[in-house]
């Protein structure tokens, strides 16, 4: 796969160029590349993890955590090992090698499910969000956790691009709060007021590469970028038909919205089967909405996507439902979609 100059016109020539099925028809749950845009991992609700070649588009292996369940698998900063969350037996947090299916670590003290994980993007630490309203940081070399936020409901988080600080997005309280990494422990250095989520809540929270920008996604028919400094709002991205929340959650921590590598472009899933593209630098109407620049077709007969991701180091995107599809510029798509 040949790397591509970064650009919106490239972004709208997106199409699928591999569909691949290795969770035997069950819903995907999570998904995520690795640092060097090489591999990419899902979890799935058949307790699975599968691992596969991102440049290539090809499955490589599968892990199964069958006692516990598997959710939010996340890569280190090792493309060989991952850490996810339990969704059954316990609440521990698993530190894996693909490379021999074994383990490295295990993190406990949660108390409920957890249901976001973020690994930060400079170093071995680790954020996790647990239904026991606590906001847990572990660095991945010990067992134990290296410091604890009680709040007072459960929250969404984020690091930001560089790794000094990370959001907490508060749904009850409608308020998003940054906090310092090095000064764990003491308040938020900024706290800003969120909007009102429409639909069914939010879904998610992500800061853009360049850090200017904040993400919230929603279950709405609104997603909403923020000032990442001010806590303004500055788009109000519309046009998608939105998804629904699913009835247990399972989904929870993943994201149906991404922002591209350079910060420009939001990519979401809607619930008409397509990918929609906004550009963050197209004008917004006079209530501050932003309307799509693209709608991106997905395979003929595929299922909707519910989740989303962006490769770091090329043109590439990630979409997933029962199934992982990637997508590639149309010049490097040469014939339809294969399933595996």
């Amino acid at each position: 796969m040949e790397s591509v100059p970064a650009s919106i016109e490239t972004y709208k020539t997106l199409k699928p160029s591999k569909t691949l099925r290795y969770h035997h028809n069950d819903p995907i749950t999570s998904l995520d590349f690795d640092d060097t845009g090489a591999y990419a991992v899902t979890a799935g609700t058949d307790e699975s993890i599968q691992l596969y070649s991102a440049h290539k588009g090809t499955h490589q292996r599968s892990s199964y955590s069958k006692k516990y369940g598997a959710h939010l698998a996340r890569f280190t900063h090792n493309s060989m090992s991952i850490v996810y969350a339990s969704t059954k037996e316990d609440d521990t947090i698993r530190y894996l090698s693909l490379h021999d299916n074994s383990y490295i670590r295990y993190f406990r003290g949660h108390k409920d499910k957890v249901h976001a994980l973020n690994v930060s993007p400079i170093s071995d630490v680790l954020l996790s969000a647990s239904m026991d309203h606590t906001v847990r940081l572990w660095d991945l070399r010990s067992p134990h956790c290296q410091g604890v936020l009680n709040l007072v409901s459960p929250n969404l988080i984020a690091f930001d691009p560089r790794g000094l600080c990370f959001g907490v997005a508060n749904t009850s309280a409608q308020d998003l709060s940054l906090y310092s990494v090095s000064a764990w422990g003491s308040d938020p250095f900024a706290t800003f007021a969120l909007p009102a989520p429409p639909g069914d809540g939010w879904a998610s929270v992500e800061f853009s590469n360049d850090g200017k920008y904040i993400l919230l996604a929603t279950y709405g028919e609104q997603h909403h970028v923020i000032d990442a400094f001010t806590g303004n709002l500055t788009h109000k991205l519309v046009g998608h038909h939105p998804l629904r929340r699913d009835q247990d959650n399972m989904r929870g921590g993943s994201t149906h919205t991404a922002f591209s590598v350079d910060g420009r472009t939001v990519f979401g899933c809607s619930r008409d089967g397509k990918i929609i593209v906004w550009d963050l630098q197209d004008r917004v109407d006079e209530r501050g909405r932003l309307y799509p620049s693209k709608a991106l077709n997905c395979a003929p007969n595929a299922a909707s996507p519910q989740i989303l991701g962006v490769n770091p180091a090329s043109m590439q995107l990630a979409t997933a439902d029962k199934e992982l599809t990637f997508w590639l510029p149309e010049k490097d798509v040469a014939e339809p979609p294969k399933e595996a």
